[in-house]
């Protein structure tokens, strides 16, 4: 978290090769994850190390976004294991490769 906060370029970087990774996997998690929430529009969701938010874009159920910075105004910035949510607020929470931290225990 600190490494981000003085440096938001890393975030930046990470991001970007992650969106170059996923150009060739077969599938893209995110999109997975949109077609089973998305059949279930009444459930709320926690997405635990968002990126950019798009599953948030994808789907038309209301998604909490969690991210180590704030890309844009969906994300809330966070450390992922202390979110500004209650207990039993979601109904689903996605972790798609979000738990590579190093306190990755505390999230779920």
């Amino acid at each position: 978290i600190t490494m981000f906060e003085k440096e938001p370029r890393l975030f930046d970087q990470y991001h970007e090769g992650f969106r170059e990774q996923v150009k060739g996997w077969p599938q893209n998690p995110v999109d997975l994850m949109a077609k089973i929430i998305g059949k279930n529009p009444k459930w709320v969701v926690a997405d635990m190390g968002c990126g950019d938010a798009k599953l948030a874009e994808a789907v038309p159920n209301k998604v909490h976004s969690f991210d180590l910075v704030a890309v844009n105004e969906k994300v809330v910035a966070c450390d992922i294991a202390k979110v500004p949510l209650g207990h039993g607020e979601v109904d689903a929470v996605v972790f798609s490769l979000a738990l590579m931290g190093t306190n990755y225990g505390d999230f779920v």
